[in-house]
This record gives C-alpha cells, structure tokens and sequence, in this order.
C-alpha cells in the first residue's frame, strides 16, 4: 500500500505556470488578455504583432498607462486596478481584471513592459524572463503601454511541443483581431503578421464601415442592420439577407457587453428565424452585440470568460427574436407612399433605423470599349455564383457562400432595393420563357424573372401559416397508406399538428392508415406523395415542438405540392394573379425552403449587352 504524499505549498513559480496553462492556451490567448487590458485602460488605438513562428507577440496602446511604481505590481500574482471587494465581480465593467494574465503570461516568457501615464515625463521599463524582474528603468515613451512578449513557452517545452502549425496559431489571432475590430467599432485596431498589415480600422465608431475593412464589400453588400431595445437589454449589429448564406456558422459572431463569447442557444434562435428563408443546412451571417446590465450574465464561467451564463435567458430570447422578426419582415416591404424609382441610389443611407435596412451600392462597371469583348464573351459563367445582395450574383464569388444560377456581374441596376420591394405588384407579366417554368414581365424600365412555382408556393405558404387550422376537403374514396412503427409514433405525436394542417386519418389494420382528407388547396392526385414526404422529413428532421414547428413543416410540404410546377402552361390572367398574390406577402425574396424567386435585369444593363450607348 503506497503512502499518501505530503501536502505542501507550490512554490509560486509553479503555480504561475500551472495559472498559465488556464488562461494562456495558445499565442492569441496572450494577444486577447493584453488588448483586453489595453481597451480597459481606456485605448482607442491599439496595435498588434505576431513574428517568429508566432513566439514573438507586440501590443501597444495608447491609454492612460500605468504609474512607473505599479509596473512591476501588475506582475504579482493577485494584483488588479479592476477589484477592491468580491461583490465587484458581480459587477463587472471592464473586460477583465487588470493584471490577472501578466503574471502568468510573464512566467511562460519573456517579456519587456514600457508604460507611461499623461501626469510623468518618463516612462518605466521593466524586463522579466520567466516572471523574474531582470531590470527596472526610466525610458523615453508616448503615453500608453507597450508589452513586448519574446520566446513564449521558453521554460515550459511541454505546453511548446503543443501549439499548433504556425499558420493555424496565425489564424486564431487573426480571427480575434477581427472581433476586437466588430466589438469595439470605435478604436482604431492595427494588426500585423511577419511585419504585413492584416487588418486596420479607423476606430471611427461605424460598425457596417468595419463589416467592410474586415469582410470586404461584397460581404457588406449582403447585409443589412438591426437594432432593438427590451427591458434594459440592448441588441445592435448586422445580420444577412436571405440569399446571402453560408454553410457553416464561421461567420456568426456574437458579443456580450462588448465581449466577443460562444453562445449555442443564440445560433439556435437565428435557426429558427431563418427557417422559412433559407434552405437546410445553411446559416445566416450574423454580428450581434449584446448590451445587458453587468449584474444580469456571468461571465466567471470560464477562465477565457468566451462562455457566459445569462441570468434571465427568456428575456434574451425574447429581445433577439423581436428584434430579428422585425427586421426580417420590415427590411422589404413598406408600400406606403412610395413611387417607382427609376434609378437607385448610389449610395447607401446610414444605418441609423431599424425600420429600413439600406446596403452598399458600388459604382456600375463601363461598357466595354470599342474592340474588347463583353465580360459574357470572355469565359462561360460559373455554374454557380454569390448574390451580392438580394437576387443579385458574382461572376467569381468565395467560397461556401449560398449561390444562385449564374449570370454576369450585375450591376446596381440589377439589385433590388427597399423601396423597388415595396411596390412589387406593379410588375406586369408577359409571357412564359424557358420551357413554362418563368414568368417574364416588365417592371418600369427593367425587365424581370420570376419562378412561377416558387412565387406560388411563397403565397400558399403564407397564407396557410397564418390560418388557425386548415380547410379539410373529404375524400369520397381513402387512400390507404402502408406505414411501420416508427410512421406511427409519428402519427400519434404529431396528430394534433396534422389536424390543424387539414388532414384527417385513422388506422386501417394493423401496419395501415386510411387518409381520410386532405387540406382544400391540395390536388387530390398530390394527396398520397404530399403525406409520405411529410412524414420522411419528420423522421430525417425530428421538430422540438410537435404543435408548432410541426404545423409550419406541414405547411411548407402543402404549399410545395399544392403550387404550379415548371413547365404548367398558364394563361395571361393565371400569371397575372400569380404575381399578383406573390408580391404582397411578408417575404417576396425566397420559397419557405430558401430558394430564390427573383432575377431583375435593369435597362441599362441590358442595353449594354448590345453595347448600346444610348437610353
């Protein structure tokens, strides 16, 4: 029998390393703590570097410093200018508690600490290697701190033989720079990788100005702005139009306080709005800021702080689904008083409303001249191509991005805007193109494409969602349907939903149903399809709320059945009243399943495709 170990004091040394290995996980930990302490001391230009295989790490800003005596303070364990009793920790206001990482940041390697306040001449220098002092001395300085890291992990060969690939640990602070960026539009971010500037923004306060330095204006092109208040809780940030997604959640970004966390529960709620939008298995781009009373999340449940718990998580569910309803239903449709626009504007008005939500418009490309080639004679278009922004493509788009059929570049005259959404019901139809699946027609000057299924089925999907249960119509005969066990758990689970949506049934020997009516606007013919695939995707999709979610799952299947197909003929007046129910519902842009309605090709463009000059 072994005998148990003394117990006995770490030696501080150990403990910091051990401290280390809890908040310095990789390079761009240590970058996080010191911009973190940098915003604290009240910066509004902060600059960061990264060289030597990601060991050599640069911070410098220009807050209010630190006295020369507390320098090398803030490198005892313990230390902190944030807390002076524990209930202070319930009441966080700053991003972390100043000093907390740099002892165990200095223990790990080492570091060179230069700080200056606005009320000394001079600032103070101070060396440590390992979490020793080396050296203290006056030193030339702008007011502001500068801690230079040098052969991070020197001492600790395990937690080096550790860290990722360079490029990997390049990327992770990368992507941190770009949240600092979106978390704190007003300071003025700098950060560079082997001496090349990655990332820079003006710190001018403009939250869809750094969208476009850190993403770019396509990316910027393709959102637009939210902004929502409830019971003291605050929400701002960006969100993407329907056809703008993406199939990963590599662009949702959340912050808490300004604090940039992993929050599930929110992706989940983003889901759930989107789901009528978007098809499976694609994500909206989302930048959401968070702005709760201190005493309302805690931010204490992880070391790093990226996981927070919220106090009253019902009325941050309610906060973002408000705000995202709304600005999903309002960000299209306000017909009041608006008239037909002939040219859009060519710049996008400021996102200071949370009823309109305006985007960047670029500058139209020229006609080519005289002896080049057309952009659509150069090369075949891609099979698939990025909209830039509602019903709008890109001839050589990123990757991962939700694309429609490709076409040439478009123009600002292809994008629709908000207020051509407004009064989409003065598009006259013409005819039928392209084997009977579009309705082409005129819409003031341009010329537009319409999905004649998909309209429909946008219309019918409305319309039975919005209906507290659905006309049943009998069927004189039953259809008798062959389902297995899992079939009928479904059934008895889901009968209440499948009421509502206009079906009736009941059970016809041991491994049968007998359907005994079907919702009024769905072909008899389509009655027996339409049912077995709503109940493949309840097994393949499983829904939380079996009355609710369920209901709406039944209403997509019915609309999708219930619509014209491709290739039905139409007459004039069937057309007419196909647009004619499409452009006023809530959501004219996508299906229920998130496919695109809409093409708009402008005059102009047009015109230049004949290389035509004139109007």
């Amino acid at each position: 029998m072994h005998s148990a170990a003394s117990i006995r004091i770490l030696d501080p040394q150990v403990a910091n390393q051990i401290a280390a290995g809890e908040v310095v996980e990789r390079p761009a930990s240590v970058i996080k703590e010191l911009v973190e302490n940098a915003l604290d001391a009240g910066a509004d230009r902060i600059e960061v570097e990264a060289d030597h295989g990601v060991r050599f790490l640069r911070v410098v800003d220009n807050g209010k410093g630190i006295a020369p005596e507390e320098v090398p303070l803030a490198f005892q364990r313990f230390a902190t200018s944030k807390l002076t009793d524990y209930e202070d920790v319930w009441q966080l206001n700053t991003m972390g508690f100043r000093g907390e990482a740099l002892p165990s940041i200095a223990s790990v390697s080492k570091v060179e600490v230069c700080s200056r306040t606005p009320q000394t001449d001079l600032g103070r220098k101070v060396i440590l290697h390992g979490g020793h002092v080396q050296s203290e001395s006056d030193a030339g300085a702008p007011v502001g701190t500068a801690i230079t890291i040098q052969d991070l992990f020197y001492n600790t060969p395990a937690r080096l033989k550790f860290m990722n690939q360079e490029n990997t640990e390049y990327k992770h602070i990368g992507q941190l720079m770009e949240a600092f960026a979106l978390s704190h539009p007003e300071v003025a971010f700098s950060w560079k990788k082997k001496d090349k500037v990655q990332l820079s923004t003006r710190g001018q306060s403009d939250l869809m100005g750094v969208v476009r330095q850190v993403f770019g204006k396509t990316f910027a092109a393709s959102v637009f702005h939210v902004s929502h208040e409830l019971r003291g809780a605050r929400l701002e940030g960006v969100l993407s139009y329907p056809d703008a997604v993406r199939k990963n959640r590599n662009y949702q970004y959340f912050f808490v306080n300004q604090r940039w966390v992993k929050v599930p529960a929110l992706s989940k709620i983003l889901d759930d709005l989107y789901a009528d939008l978007i098809p499976k298995r694609h994500y909206p781009v989302a930048i959401l800021k968070l702005h709760l009373p201190p005493e309302s999340v805690d931010i204490n449940v992880h070391p790093s702080k990226r996981e927070v718990k919220f106090k009253n998580f019902s009325l941050i569910y309610q906060l973002l689904k408000e705000a995202l309803q709304n600005a999903l239903s309002r960000y299209h449709l306000d017909r009041e008083h608006v008239g037909l626009e002939a040219e859009l504007p060519h710049e996008a008005p400021p996102f200071a409303s949370t009823t309109e939500a305006p985007f960047a418009v670029e500058p139209s490309p020229s006609a080519p001249s005289p002896g080049e080639q057309p952009p659509w004679m150069t090369s075949p278009p891609p099979a698939i191509a990025e909209p830039r922004s509602r019903y709008t493509v890109e001839a050589t788009p990123p990757p991962e991005v939700l694309r429609l059929p490709g076409v040439p570049e478009p123009t600002d005259h292809q994008r629709l805007d908000v207020q051509e959404a407004r009064i989409l019901e003065t598009i006259r139809p013409l005819a039928q193109v392209c084997e009977n699946t579009y309705i082409v027609g005129s819409f003031g000057r341009d010329l537009v494409l319409i999905d004649q299924h998909v309209a429909e089925e946008r219309y019918l999907y409305e319309d039975l969602i919005e209906s507290e249960s659905i006309l049943q119509q009998p069927l004189l005969i039953s259809v008798v349907l062959n389902v297995d066990e899992e079939e009928k758990d479904l059934l008895a689970r889901y009968q209440e939903a499948f009421e509502r949506a206009g079906f009736a049934y009941e059970d016809y020997g041991p491994d049968s149903i007998a359907l005994r009516a079907v919702p009024h606007c769905l072909k008899l013919s389509e009655a027996e399809e339409t049912f077995q695939d709503i109940l493949e995707d309840l097994k393949t999709t499983g829904v939380a709320d079996p009355q609710l979610k369920g209901f709406k799952l039944m209403c997509k299947t019915v609309a999708c059945h219930s619509a014209v197909r491709a290739g039905d003929t139409l007459a004039l007046s069937q057309m007419q009243k196909i647009v004619e129910n499409w452009s006023r519902t809530r959501n004219p842009y996508t299906c229920p399943h998130g496919r695109p309605i809409l093409l708009k090709l402008s005059k102009d463009e047009i015109n230049r495709r004949f290389l035509r000059t004139w109007s």
